[in-house]
């Protein structure tokens, strides 16, 4: 399931609709066991959501009116260190405008029968070739991404299931400052 070394990363946008599951050398950082849904890769860059961050704030908090299928107690998603500021929704569902949100249009990817949608403040991005090298330095892992990953209705379990699924130990380890 992890992706290795191949001729797909010479192809722009290879890691569109997949999964970046941070590695133990994202310890101690903003993306310390995150798990991000990537929407866009481009040979300008790359874009995606914190999938399994949900923060304390609430949807009703922040949008009025709540769009439909969201509830007032949903938490928006700390989606990445990029304009935290901004809500930024992404579905699966049908593309409308909805006040004081930008909408990211999923319907690309396979889907739910149910549209969904989730409120994310900010995003996660990389420039040209910026997440190419990350990987490449072994501080994510590309997982392909599950029906239900997107939008799992278990956040904060999401990072150990997406790691036992592609086989992945997360455990530190032992601590190379102790030797």
């Amino acid at each position: 399931m992890v992706t290795g070394m191949n001729s797909d990363r010479e192809h722009q946008g290879w890691l569109q609709g997949k999964l970046l599951l941070a590695s133990n050398q994202l310890r101690d950082s903003f993306f310390e066991e995150t798990v991000i849904g990537i929407i866009e890769h481009t040979d300008d860059g790359t874009v995606g959501f914190i999938l399994n961050k949900p923060s304390d704030v609430l949807v009703g908090d922040v949008l009025d009116p709540v769009p439909v299928p969201l509830r007032n107690t949903d938490p928006v998603f700390v989606g990445g260190p990029v304009q935290l500021e901004h809500a930024i929704g992404v579905t699966d569902g049908e593309d409308e405008t909805l006040p004081g949100l930008a909408l990211v249009d999923l319907r690309k990817t396979e889907r739910d029968p149910e549209p969904r949608l989730r409120v994310y403040a900010g995003y996660s991005g990389w420039d040209a070739g910026q997440i190419e090298w990350e990987i490449g330095m072994e501080s994510w892992l590309v997982v392909e991404a599950a029906a239900d990953d997107f939008f799992t209705e278990q956040p904060l379990t999401l990072y150990q299931r997406i790691a036992e699924r592609c086989g992945y130990d997360p455990s530190p380890g032992p601590d190379p400052l102790l030797n």
